[in-house]
């Protein structure tokens, strides 16, 4: 009888979880989602706990839980507090002087300027594509003083190369996208993944870092050839 009971429980629970999944509400995140909060909700603690609660602590503390942060120590977490606080006073200082733009903070808040430059600003670049006398130079009287290519649509929108070393890509097929879109009058989107993969035979080195000026050769070959 306690056979056939747990037996019956068993099937009324294997039914329910199907019903559950079933149900146009139910995914599998579900599942994963208190373990993330979980979480979250102890870096949060862990930020706020080094560095008291003050408002600004507040803000870092949901900025870091935000872009998925991750701090080593105590002394980390009040070094990327300071960054991140030198880069909020820039925001505001910046956005209170009535200028055409506005600044705001995004995932490189807590990042020196030393590690910026390290690790999504490239080396100078040697190769054909920045010889003298491969350019062509327009009079300036013919140009405006300025020019903001979004208003005509020509500017794609921004992506991110996340921790892979591939900014050599992105500036490739930014540029490309643009140009196409100027030539036709019709937006394309790229492949990264295209270019990161298929442009190391010309000395790029995939997420160790590359040439724009050589994906750029690259792309003439494949495409004109």
């Amino acid at each position: 009888m306690a056979h056939r009971t747990l037996l019956v429980l068993a099937v009324l629970a294997v039914a329910a979880t199907a019903a559950a999944a079933a149900e146009p509400g139910f995914a599998e995140s579900n599942l994963i989602r208190p373990v993330t909060d979980r979480a979250a909700s102890a870096l949060e603690s862990t930020v706020l706990a080094a560095l008291g609660h003050t408002r600004d602590a507040l803000r870092f503390a949901r900025y870091a839980v935000r872009h998925g942060k991750s701090y080593e120590s105590v002394a980390e977490v009040h070094r990327r507090f300071r960054i991140f606080s030198e880069s909020l006073e820039l925001v505001r200082s910046t956005n209170r002087k009535g200028l055409p733009y506005r600044l705001g903070i995004n995932r490189f808040a807590d990042m020196s300027w030393e590690e910026f430059r390290a690790t999504r600003l490239g080396a100078a670049q040697n190769c054909s594509a920045t010889l003298a006398g491969n350019h062509r130079m327009r009079a300036a009287a013919a140009l405006p003083e300025t020019k903001d290519w979004r208003e005509d649509g020509i500017v794609s929108p921004v992506k991110n190369q996340g921790h892979c070393g591939s900014c050599w890509t992105f500036s490739t097929t930014g540029a490309l996208e643009a140009a196409y879109t100027q030539a036709t009058g019709k937006p394309i989107s790229l492949s990264l993944s295209n270019s990161l993969l298929t442009a190391l035979w010309y000395n790029n080195f995939g997420c160790n870092g590359g040439l724009p000026s050589q994906a750029f050769e690259y792309n003439q070959i494949q495409w004109w050839s």
